[in-house]
């Protein structure tokens, strides 16, 4: 869990985080931090993962921000061939994880360390003295001897942390509480008998009681995200409850984030949306969420605000943004297509497809055209791709129309619940 508080006399304003686009640093390149891990160190937030530009080889890349959404990258901070010799040739880095040891004044990263073919089935830890140095090797294998592969780490608030695992050839969750130093396994509790889990992301709430979210073992492709709690990390959990839609909006958990603020606290859910369309494309997406006892309300924003400082959140006031459909007029639908009469010629320069709640994976539109026509006679492609991002935003160069079609060549249109346009 990452407690996320603003410094006093930070700047009251409310930030606008967007889902489904690439996240870019400030010299404009693409954030590659996948399947992430959280830290805060003084004002900034630290995000290290996967740099999966190589992909099936990965480097750990370590950035900051202080509003999430401003990205400076900071270091390289485990580099193939060079902190570890086998790293890029007989191991590989998955779901890198932060920690602070306060006891000690270490940095660590916790991992899955992996082979090609995944039959190591092993973790390993790294140590550094500063959050964005250069990362040591400590120690790789499976922890007390147990087979270990998709993972997390939980720092609770007596300081005792814990590394959590997929363990046994994914038959279980495998909970192992660390040393006083974070360099080592010395307990082991197993969770989730035989149910095949992974992503496994906990946090704990101000009354005890932990949440766990995690998924089903299907490689890349999303699954329906299940909830349990308890009062005990080492027992009492609930069975695990579908939370979200079917493909939980096409995540994977990677952290729950606590913002707490003068006002109010609210908690963030991060996922990774993998192969969106490509590995190294692969987004991360934010989202708040919220608790009433041991109930979780858990829904997908497109785009919502946050102020920092305060803690709360609000849905992004979106008058200014998108052109309003109340008086629009469905002409056409079917399993290829839905043609709209917005009622007025407008500009527009993008539109978003928000699709139905229990829509499957395979139903998904990826392949699309958008066309647009002023006169309902002749048409113009404004957009067209072989992978239409899920519930986000696809920008244009700014047109004018009254009209406008979204055609899905692979007959899916009926997985669409509704279109908007971004105005122009």
């Amino acid at each position: 869990m990452l407690v996320i508080a603003m410094a006093v006399g930070a700047q009251n304003e409310w930030v606008t985080i967007q889902n489904g686009l690439l996240w870019k640093t400030e010299t404009g390149d693409v954030v590659q931090a996948h399947a992430p891990g959280f830290l805060k160190v003084g004002e900034r937030w630290y995000m290290c993962g996967e740099d999966r530009s190589v992909p099936f080889s990965p480097d750990v890349n370590l950035y900051s921000s202080t509003d999430l959404q401003h990205w400076r990258f900071e270091n390289k901070i485990i580099k193939n061939r060079v902190t570890t010799e086998e790293l890029g040739r007989s191991r590989m880095i998955e779901r890198p994880k932060l920690l602070y040891n306060a006891k000690t004044g270490k940095y660590l990263v916790w991992c899955h360390y992996e082979s090609s073919n995944y039959g190591a089935s092993e973790a390993a830890c790294f140590e550094c003295d500063s959050v964005n140095g250069d990362y040591r090797f400590v120690w790789g294998g499976r922890p007390l001897g147990i087979k270990s592969r998709d993972c997390n780490v939980y720092q609770d608030t007596d300081g005792t942390a814990y590394f959590i695992s997929t363990t046994e050839e994914n038959q279980h969750l495998g909970l192992f509480r660390l040393s006083d130093d974070y360099r080592e396994a010395v307990e082991h509790t197993q969770l989730f008998p035989r149910q095949s889990r992974e992503a496994p992301a906990i946090v704990r709430l101000p009354e005890g009681r932990y949440f766990m979210f995690n998924s089903a073992c299907s490689g890349w492709a999303p699954n329906q995200c299940k909830m349990a709690y308890t009062m005990n990390l080492k027992e009492g959990w609930t069975p695990l409850e579908n939370i979200g839609n079917p493909i939980a909006y096409d995540t994977q958990a990677a952290a729950i984030l606590e913002i707490k603020g003068t006002k109010a606290t609210t908690y963030l859910y991060v996922g990774d949306r993998w192969q969106d369309p490509s590995l190294p494309a692969t987004k991360t997406i934010i989202f708040p969420i919220s608790f009433d006892g041991t109930e979780c309300k858990f829904e997908y924003h497109e785009r919502f605000d946050i102020n920092f400082e305060t803690g709360e959140w609000r849905e992004t006031p979106t008058e200014g943004i998108f052109a309003d459909n109340t008086k629009w007029k469905t002409l056409e639908q079917d399993d290829e297509h839905i043609t709209i009469d917005m009622g007025k010629k407008q500009s527009i320069k993008g539109f978003i497809a928000k699709p139905r709640e229990k829509a499957g994976e395979r139903w998904l539109i990826r392949r699309y055209q958008l066309l647009t026509s002023k006169d309902g006679k002749t048409w113009d492609t404004a957009s067209e791709g072989r992978w239409l991002p899920y519930w986000t935003e696809v920008d244009f160069e700014s047109r004018e129309c009254r009209y406008i079609k979204l055609v899905s060549p692979d007959a899916r249109m009926r997985s669409v619940e509704e279109v908007v346009v971004v105005k122009g």
